[in-house]
């Protein structure tokens, strides 16, 4: 392929289109990619001019059809003309595009996937893996044409399920389980009766240790089939089912510890006394210590405190078989060095907890990082330490534990106060600094002229880092002889700022590296010392700090990493030793003006800032408050996401960089870009950040506007302080945000402010327990929108609404909300709040009794959260996955789904969900007659809804708790319970809940012996029902009004109630169609009491 052809590409998986050098050419209009598409699809044949007319118009093209497709040709020629290689010619036949096929995403796919069926098991996996990588989206997605999705997009979706397929079955004889569960999910999910991909995943659920899902995928799989198709499974996914069936439950592996050392440094030479004195200080086997051994590694800059601390702990790693830990500290870095707030959740992550577990109080983390270590043997290396307050939080209590800590100070503190060892590194004795230049320029080459590698040891102050530096020098020179370097080095002069016992000579080492560098290349290693990146500075980052494209970048990395003035990571992304960051902070300092660094630095802050922009519009789509952002500055390209994925991978990476980013807008006082990357930063919280860091981005970014007097920022970031209050639960604290945001937008004459602290408003009302004066709020921010037209809020409100009106049990206009927000957030790319809305639909119609509906909503809503990764959304969808499942008698696929969406909001700590999930599973559990495990989940739900102040969760776990008191016979406590569910949820306008309250107490009358006490409850709870359209709950409760009845003795009431609640409960599907049918079969064997 020619260069000027590099970099060109016809696209069809996905949007279609010509593409060169990631910058898209065209076509614009849809009726010229239906004609691109038709001509690329038999690229090098003659597509007849009927064959395009019939992709533009399908049997019905207009009188004028022909003249249309001269004229849409002769557009799409002019596009092509900037293409080289390209050639559309006519002919009296048709039309020809002659193209590269390799050119042709679709062909070059279609080759990939050939070649890999040709191929051995490893290549071929490779083969399938890149041949996917080119889908962006479903074939022909943005063209018009309902014939091409019909005929070839259809057919070509179903090549690149075939090779998904293919790449598991692969995958999984290489036990790379986790995977295919991961890939496979969304496909099932999405398409629920693909029997070969569902059999993959069952496959790959069992080896995971997910036996019982994968049983249960089956179940559900085979009724679907059944139901929809009146088929059973296929002989292939009978076979994988039989093949699970029989074999012997795998128990859940075990989480992993931590094993986060470092690879050893490959030159590590000598300190073998050292060494010594380090295993010393571990007790003899069998022996232990009464506490934690903790001992301070010190030494100057470069000794190789760290190369020893990692070398010791891999030698002892054996010895902690609970983890080995590792975190620097950035003591003595460019930027802040890392306060114990920020060490402690990295730490806790580390040891298994996920992050919205970690409290926001450092006493709090500091309590529970102590039990975390309690009964585990650790290994602890705590890098870069710059002073005793900074690390005495991070120390182990435990004996067991061994805290190395590595620091350039003394940290006489720790050794006086808290028994810690030191041992202090000096520099290398000279044998040891001469074989660090051997191991790097060669041994023949040192031994030739020993005299002069002693002597250039000497001048590197036997400095393990400055010796590296020089012998890479060396290694790049294999010419130069070592006597002429021992000359340059010695005519450079000291280090101005780096001492090694008084000796000057560190920095000549540098210079020499730096001196040999281009001039572009030193100006990015300067600039790499002007702003702390702790994950690692990514290329594109790089190249926007220079102001120059990622391809002009690349070549000066390599350069800067051929010279070892910087280390190239797996992942692309450039490391530097921080002696080595401050060298470079020291040259810009000294050679670029005070405007350009300052312009250098407003790149990257707007590259980070217009990045995390695009990632969230790919991720979760246009936030609700869209302020302006200031522009991108000339020379600065942001990272382009073809998929979620991507957007998903680039925000993990850039995480801590991002949060150094904001921190450093603060502490240089550049407040409008600081509140505006807040601003960008809110829309990853719930998803990245533990709550104390999601507070710490909403505060920053308040103060920032604030000192900027921008009002618009300040409403954004109090609206974004309350969404970080309503993750911890304080919903006091919320609305106090809200409505403080609201005045202001009041004040500021800003509509759309002021809409949206309304909305978070009438949030925390109703989690307050106020859903009347919440759907009040709700309603006037969408009078606001609605005027504005700001569709972006008005689905929101929408969604809201839905919930609003489900709790005050009007689920007509609930469902009529859900049905408007829907095709509003698809067309605007509302993907998460898509996930929600769906989700929404599904709980109003399971308290429709319209299950099937229920669950085709939720598992939509299901596949959205995973495929974006929104795991609250996620584990929200689960709860109710598991309640429509209980409600139609599938207890088993019901326990599945509930402890899924327990496993997800333990890890993310989102205590509102935790309390559904365990209320209902203690709702099955009581069915199931487990009523002790049952009591457990419910104290647990009822300890989380008193801790958060949640007031429906409350009411639910009361309400369930009645029921297991009336399982186990115990009727005037279950009274006491759902009387106790009534207080609370009358007064508050919980409709439904209340409904449900006088039916637990006609239950618990009935239990009693109080017939007329049940029938007034079971009146009371069936007006409600029957307005609210609650079907299931209103035939329940005329199965208890019919038993009554028939204590009473009037056996025809009971019969009319029961004959109802039949008919109910028939045409629902629910599984009490079977109580109610004995019922009317022999009603004479019916106890008062009987709960059934």
């Amino acid at each position: 392929m020619s260069d000027e052809v590099d970099g060109v590409e016809f696209r069809l998986l996905g949007p279609v289109g010509i593409w060169r050098d990631g910058r898209s050419l065209g076509p614009a209009r849809a009726h010229l990619r239906a004609v691109l598409a038709m001509l690329l699809l038999d690229a090098g044949q003659v597509v007849s001019i009927d064959a395009v007319m019939t992709a533009l118009w399908d049997e019905d093209p207009p009188p004028s059809a022909r003249n249309a497709v001269h004229g849409y040709v002769s557009r799409l020629r002019r596009i092509l003309t900037a293409v080289p290689g390209a050639e559309l010619s006519t002919s009296v036949r048709g039309y020809l595009l002659a193209v590269d096929r390799s050119l042709v995403d679709l062909h070059r796919f279609r080759d990939l996937v050939a070649k890999a069926r040709a191929s051995d098991a490893a290549s071929a996996g490779d083969l399938l893996r890149t041949a996917l990588s080119l889908w962006r989206g479903p074939a022909l997605v943005d063209v018009t044409s309902g014939w091409l999705a019909t005929v070839h997009g259809a057919t070509l979706n179903d090549e690149r399920l075939a090779a998904l397929d293919e790449r598991a079955a692969i995958d999984l004889r290489a036990g790379v389980h986790d995977e295919v569960v991961a890939d496979l999910s969304a496909v099932v999910a999405e398409h629920p009766l693909r029997e070969r991909s569902v059999g993959l995943l069952m496959t790959a659920l069992h080896r995971s240790g997910r036996r019982a899902d994968a049983m249960a995928l089956f179940s559900a799989t085979r009724r679907r089939l059944v139901e929809e198709l009146g088929i059973e499974p296929g002989e292939e996914l009978q076979r994988a089912y039989r093949e699970i069936l029989e074999s012997t439950p795998t128990p859940t592996a075990p989480a992993l510890a931590p094993r986060q050392l470092p690879a050893d440094t490959a030159a590590f030479t000598g300190r073998e006394s050292d060494l010594a004195a380090l295993h010393a200080l571990l007790p003899a086997a069998g022996e232990s210590t009464p506490t934690a051994t903790i001992c301070v590694l010190s030494g100057t800059a470069g000794v190789g405190k760290t190369a020893l601390a990692v070398r010791f702990g891999r030698q002892v790693r054996d010895r902690f078989p609970d983890g080995q830990l590792f975190l620097d500290l950035r003591g003595f870095h460019t930027g802040a060095p890392m306060p114990p707030a920020e060490a402690l959740p990295l730490l806790l992550t580390a040891l298994g907890l996920a992050a919205e577990q970690i409290p926001v109080n450092l006493h709090a983390q500091t309590t529970l990082y102590r039990s975390a270590l309690a009964d585990r043997r650790v290994l602890l290396i705590l890098d870069n330490v710059v002073d005793p307050d900074q690390v005495r939080p991070l120390l182990p209590g435990d004996p067991g534990c061994l805290a190395l800590v590595t620091s350039r100070d003394r940290l006489s503190g720790l050794v006086a106060l808290d028994g810690a060892h030191r041992v202090t590194l000096d520099v290398l004795p000279a044998a040891d600094a001469v074989d660090v230049l051997a191991h790097a320029a060669g041994r023949q080459r040192v031994d030739a002229d020993p005299d002069a590698a002693a002597e250039l040891a000497g001048l590197c102050g036997h400095l393990p880092l400055a010796l590296r530096v020089a012998g890479a020098r060396l290694a790049d020179w294999p010419h130069l002889h070592i006597r002429v370097l021992v000359k340059e080095l010695a005519a450079r002069g000291p280090m101005t700022h780096l001492h090694v016992d008084g000796d000057g000579t560190v920095r000549g080492a540098f210079d020499l590296s730096y001196q040999a560098l281009p001039t572009a290349a030193k100006t990015v290693f300067r600039l790499l010392g002007l702003l702390a990146s702790p994950a690692g500075t990514a290329t594109a980052a790089v190249a926007a700090l220079r102001g120059l494209p990622t391809d002009r970048i690349e070549p000066l990395v390599d350069v800067l990493a051929r010279l070892h003035l910087v280390n190239v990571t797996a992942e692309g992304r450039l490391v530097c030793h921080d002696l080595l960051l401050r060298y470079a902070a020291e040259l810009t300092a000294a050679h670029d003006p005070p405007a350009e660094r300052d312009a250098a630095i407003d790149r990257l802050l707007h590259f980070y800032l217009h990045t995390a922009d695009r990632a969230a519009t790919t991720l979760i789509g246009q936030p609700r408050l869209r302020l302006p952002r200031d522009p991108l500055p000339a020379g600065v390209a942001t990272v382009e996401f073809a998929e979620p994925a991507a957007a998903r991978e680039w925000i993990a990476a850039e995480w801590s960089n991002l949060i150094t980013a904001l921190d450093a807008t603060a502490a240089s006082g550049r407040d409008r870009i600081g509140w505006q990357l807040a601003a960008a930063l809110r829309a990853f919280t719930q998803m990245q950040a533990p709550p104390v860091q999601g507070l710490h981005i909403a505060q920053t970014g308040l103060a920032a506007a604030q000192r900027a007097g921008y009002v618009h920022g300040e409403i954004a970031m109090r609206l974004s302080l309350g969404f970080q209050r309503w993750r911890t639960a304080d919903y006091q604290a919320m609305l106090a945000e809200s409505e403080t945001a609201a005045l202001l937008s009041r004040r500021a004459g800003w509509r759309q402010g002021r809409s949206a602290a309304l909305c978070n408003t009438g949030i925390a009302l109703a989690q307050l327990g106020q859903p009347r004066r919440a759907i009040s709020r709700f309603t006037r921010a969408l009078v606001v929108n609605r005027e504005i037209g700001d569709r972006v809020g008005e689905a929101n409100i929408l969604n809201n609404l839905t919930v609003a009106c489900e709790e005050v049990g009007d689920l007509a206009r609930a469902a009529e909300f859900a049905e408007l927000a829907l095709p509003l957030l698809r067309e605007i790319g509302q993907r998460q709040e898509e996930a929600i809305a769906t989700e929404n639909l599904a709980v109003v119609r399971r308290h429709q009794g319209r299950l099937a509906d229920a669950l085709d909503a939720i598992g939509r809503s299901l596949a959205i959260s995973r495929a974006i990764g929104a795991r609250r959304e996620e584990a929200s969808a689960l709860n109710t996955l598991g309640l429509v499942h209980h409600d139609a008698g599938r207890n088993d696929e019901a326990v599945a789904a509930l402890a899924a969406s327990l496993e997800i909001t333990r890890q993310s700590s989102d205590s509102r969900l935790e309390s559904f999930a365990r209320t209902g599973l203690a709702t099955i559990q009581i069915r199931q007659g487990r009523c002790e495990e049952a009591a457990a989940s419910l104290d647990l739900a009822l300890e989380i809804t008193h801790q958060t102040g949640h007031h429906r969760g409350k009411v639910e776990a009361l309400l369930a708790l009645s029921e297991l008191r009336i399982e186990q016979g115990d009727h005037h406590r279950a009274q006491h319970h759902a009387t106790a569910a009534l207080s609370l949820a009358r007064p508050s306008g919980h409709a439904l809940a209340t409904a449900q309250a006088h039916s637990r107490l006609a239950t618990a009358s009935l239990g009693m012996g109080d017939l007329t006490g049940c029938l007034e409850h079971c009146r009371r709870a069936l007006n409600a029902q029957r307005r609210a359209g609650q079907r299931l709950a209103h035939a329940r409760t005329l199965l208890t009004m019919g038993r009554a009845y028939h204590g009473m003795g009037k056996p025809h009431l009971a019969t009319a109630q029961w004959r109802r609640a039949h008919a109910q409960l028939t045409e629902i599907g629910a599984p009490e169609h079977r109580e109610a049918a004995a019922l009317l079969e022999s009603p004479r064997t019916v106890p008062v009491g009987s709960r059934r």
